[in-house]
């Protein structure tokens, strides 16, 4: 059954003013991202919260582009404000828990060429050959499983949905369809025929981005709001939902799903691809979700025998994913080949965590095909149990695919080296050079940004140098920087070296389960002697020095 929520948005008579600060009023951290007079509206938790929202609208002259209503923990509409009278009137609504601003949210792809991603979540084990492995799975194929594609849409008539696939709901006003590609994709990494990890199950296209890939956080919760509610008129049918987009913190997107989750709808989403802490990314970051990296063939480790043959293939973390403890699985995303909107039989190859999470969410259609009543924890716990830990091996960042990392004989070896990277780093510190507080923001911007090209390394920046770092140096710099005065530079920059040296000293552990750290800017060291000239340059460029010996 379908629940149409959207209404012609209609501009307020303008009154345009400076916007005063209030603690209800949630604005966009990145003015870039952010809508200029277009808000999600979110009612506080009440029985009467509907009742409370529909008078607000009444009393209040305005016309939504979108309700919402996911029971009466998540109540409220999107709309176009352009009076500023109006908008403060909202804010003083007592039953009105807060106004987000709207901002703008974006499917993620990179391109890349060759398949291969169901081989590799077929088999545990490492794989030599790719293009003769098989892919194995139930022959149910989560045919009584429903899978929300929350995207650009999806070209249902393609044959490789078998008529499996329906158009369910649309935001953005461009009709059914997908005018851009990302969506069908998508729908086909679930479910199509050949493509597909769960070869039968439904499909329904839940519209909000538009045909350029880009959409609003109003429409996206327009969006999940239609999927709860449908789910909910099916009587709770086995269903899972993909996200694979991304956009700035929202507490009005994370409300919606946390809604929707605690009715009963699992969520697979999206790590991003800005090789970058996932935590740092909305709805990545929610613990109640299944936020998927991506690993890739470009990234891999080849293993040769005494003939010089490769012997076996081990994963590696695709350049391009984010990362860190919000990232819950890693699955193929780099070069995958899937269903496209072109014309019916079109496809074609894409890379990106986009193309990772909707692998996963087929994986999930499938163990909810066996147990339909398992709650979004129970299936998150159940699919991280029948993953395999420890096979993502240059993925120093994530301490999921740390653990047991290397075996017991390679301790001793490993703290050699641990041993004579901590007694090198006495004699480099690369020297901090600012003179003022733009020059400090970019020399650590950029120091970060190199120190995120080392990470393919076995020995690299761990997860707890990296909190450390921007804990206590970033932390550091932009609670210091912009009043320090120039006399007080040296003390400032002294300080700063401090941290620095602090966030990257080696932390001698005994196992490497417990995560041993590297000192990262050896770990650097280790990486140019093999020929990184590139990240040579960088580093020296952002730390302000000419060390003959980098």
């Amino acid at each position: 059954m379908l629940f149409p929520l959207l209404v012609v948005a209609t501009v307020l008579i303008s009154n345009v003013g400076a916007i005063k600060a209030h603690k209800k009023l949630l604005l966009a951290e990145n003015r870039k991202e952010g809508i200029d007079h277009s808000y999600l509206v979110i009612f506080k938790s009440h029985e009467n919260a509907v009742e409370f929202r529909d008078e607000h609208l009444l009393t209040m002259g305005i016309q939504a582009k979108h309700l919402y209503a996911i029971g009466t923990r998540f109540v409220g509409y999107g709309a176009v404000i352009t009076d500023k009278k109006v908008l403060d009137k909202i804010l003083d609504d007592r039953n009105v828990q807060f106004v987000e601003q709207d901002q703008r949210v974006k499917a993620h792809n990179i391109q890349h060429n060759a398949p291969w991603h169901l081989a590799r979540i077929s088999d545990k084990g490492k794989i030599d050959n790719y293009n003769k492995a098989q892919y194995i799975y139930q022959n149910h194929g989560a045919k009584d499983v429903t899978a929300y594609v929350i995207d650009t849409g999806i070209r249902c008539s393609h044959e490789e949905f078998e008529d499996r696939c329906q158009y369910g709901f649309d935001a953005t006003g461009e009709g059914n369809g997908d005018g851009n590609g990302h969506g069908t994709h998508v729908a086909g990494l679930i479910g199509s025929k050949t493509y597909g990890v769960a070869k039968k199950v439904s499909l329904i296209a839940v519209k909000v981005l538009k045909a350029n890939g880009q959409g609003t956080s109003t429409d996206t919760v327009a969006g999940i709001n239609w999927a709860t509610k449908d789910y909910l008129s099916n009587g709770k049918t086995a269903s899972v939902i993909n996200m694979s987009l991304s956009g700035p913190k929202s507490p009005g997107l994370r409300a919606a799903i946390l809604a929707s989750v605690e009715k009963g709808l699992a969520y697979a989403v999206a790590a991003g691809n800005a090789n970058s802490d996932a935590c740092d990314f909305d709805p990545a970051s929610y613990g109640f979700v299944v936020t998927v990296g991506a690993t890739d063939l470009d990234s891999t480790i080849l293993t040769r025998n005494s003939d010089d043959q490769v012997d076996e293939i081990e994963d590696g973390r695709s350049q391009f994913s984010n990362y860190g403890k919000c990232v819950k699985i890693f699955a193929p995303g780099g070069a995958i080949q899937s269903t496209w909107s072109t014309n019916d039989q079109a496809i074609n190859t894409i890379s990106g965590t986009s193309m990772a999470s909707p692998i996963v969410a087929g994986a999930m259609a499938l163990i909810l095909q066996t147990h339909p009543r398992l709650s979004p924890a129970k299936l998150r716990k159940r699919l991280i149990q029948n993953s395999t830990k420890g096979v993502v091996r240059f993925d120093c960042l994530n301490p999921i695919s740390f653990d047991n990392l290397l075996e017991e004989e390679e301790d001793t070896h490993l703290m050699d080296q641990q041993q004579q990277l901590e007694e090198e780093n006495q004699k480099t510190i690369p020297e901090f050079k600012a003179t003022d507080a733009d020059e400090a923001s970019q020399w650590l911007t950029g120091v970060e940004s190199v120190f995120r090209k080392l990470n393919y390394q076995p020995l690299c920046w761990p997860l707890e140098a990296s909190k450390r770092f921007r804990n206590e140096s970033m932390n550091l710099w932009y609670e210091e920087s912009q009043t320090v005065v120039h006399n007080d530079w040296d003390q400032f920059k002294q300080r700063l070296m401090e941290k620095v040296r602090d966030s990257v000293r080696i932390q001698s552990k005994s196992k490497p389960s417990q995560q041993p750290s590297s000192q990262t800017f050896e770990c650097y060291r280790q990486k140019q002697q093999s020929g990184s000239a590139d990240i040579r340059e960088d580093f020296q460029k952002f730390s302000g020095i000419e060390d003959p010996e980098l």
